[in-house]
């Protein structure tokens, strides 16, 4: 072998040295990027899986409230008609009430709305007819006790049932759907503590 042989044997042997050590380099910053790329995308998947994970426990939370407000309000209204139907029931027993009930309700009614002034009680042509006698002293009885006078009207009041007071042209409604229009929200309560005692 010549000089010049081992001469380009030597440059061989240490262009293939440095080659491989620049595969093997390459080879192992390949391997490097490679093992980052798996743990970038390890970490981008349990990311995005903790995103689904705390979305969908969000919607859950959601659907379970928008249930519960649905139940509430359903409840709600049940209870609501519950109590409408049992206070328009007692309207409709307090209409239906036999002739010494029903004046006994008004003569209440009467106590508790006349004024100390001069005016005039109408009832309607159903009450005027069906009016005990009894009923009527008792008119002028309960006025003179607030310290006025009531006088019967003979004309028949447009009314379903109770009466109208008349002060000076000034009317008071005390029919029974007035009276429970008033007292409604405290009707309502009152019925509310008795069929849903806390």
């Amino acid at each position: 072998m010549t000089g010049l042989d081992n001469i380009l044997k030597q440059i061989t042997e240490e262009a293939d040295s440095v080659a491989q050590q620049k595969i093997k380099a390459a080879r192992a910053q390949a391997e490097s990027i490679r093992e980052e790329g798996r743990q970038q995308a390890q970490r981008q998947k349990k990311a995005i899986l903790d995103k689904a994970a705390a979305d969908c426990e969000n919607y859950r939370g959601k659907i379970h409230s928008r249930a519960e407000f649905r139940k509430r309000n359903a409840l709600l209204e049940a209870r609501q008609e519950i109590i409408s139907s049992v206070i328009e029931k007692a309207y409709d027993v307090m209409c239906s009430a036999d002739e010494e009930t029903y004046f006994q309700w008004m003569e209440q009614l009467l106590e508790k709305y006349a004024l100390p002034k001069s005016g005039e009680i109408c009832f309607s042509a159903r009450d005027l007819k069906r009016m005990p006698l009894s009923f009527k002293a008792k008119i002028k009885m309960t006025a003179m006790k607030k310290g006025g006078s009531l006088k019967l009207s003979s004309q028949e009041a447009r009314i379903e049932n109770g009466f109208v007071l008349v002060y000076g042209g000034v009317e008071e409604n005390c029919t029974l759907r007035a009276v429970f229009e008033e007292k409604k929200e405290l009707l309502c309560d009152r019925v509310r503590e008795y069929l849903f005692p806390r």
